[in-house]
């Protein structure tokens, strides 16, 4: 991990060298790298005042954060971690129950209702092919500034 930090330093510094004509000097720490790794399951414990599980047993901190098959047979990531995002997303895939169900409306309780949200997500991302949403991406972005862009990872 310090190596990554490490190496956003560098790109830091030979941004700043092209636009000013100056060098910079790199160091990263490796503690550091990785209490920021951690800072998540720090801030987690908390708040709740429970501890951690191990990194085994997946305890998400996002409502919809996965991968999902489509249409097509192709995987689909889809990462809705805020309530405008949420309301974009139920919005352009045609969930209007979703964005107006009353357990799903922060992403707190969203994260609560996985066990029954991410395989009716998955229905939903059955219908729809990956694409479609390559294609839909770039008019999300050029159509519609003003809002958060969903997409497929690449």
């Amino acid at each position: 991990m310090g190596g990554t930090s490490r190496r956003f330093g560098i790109i830091a510094a030979l941004r700043e060298r092209e636009s000013s004509g100056r060098g910079q000097r790199v160091t990263s720490s490796l503690f550091e790298s990785t209490a920021y790794l951690v800072a998540q399951h720090m801030a987690q414990y908390e708040l709740t005042g429970e501890a951690p599980p191990p990194m085994s047993v997946k305890r998400p901190a996002w409502g919809v954060y996965d991968i999902f098959e489509t249409r097509d047979g192709d995987r689909l990531f889809v990462g809705v971690v805020t309530e405008t995002q949420w309301e974009v997303f139920c919005r352009e895939f045609a969930q209007p129950q979703l964005a107006a169900d009353p357990r799903l409306k922060t992403n707190g309780m969203r994260v609560k209702e996985r066990a029954w949200l991410l395989p009716q997500l998955a229905e939903v991302m059955k219908n729809i092919r990956k694409r479609a949403c390559n294609e839909a991406r770039s008019d999300w972005i050029a159509v519609r500034p003003d809002r958060e862009a969903l997409g497929p990872a690449r």
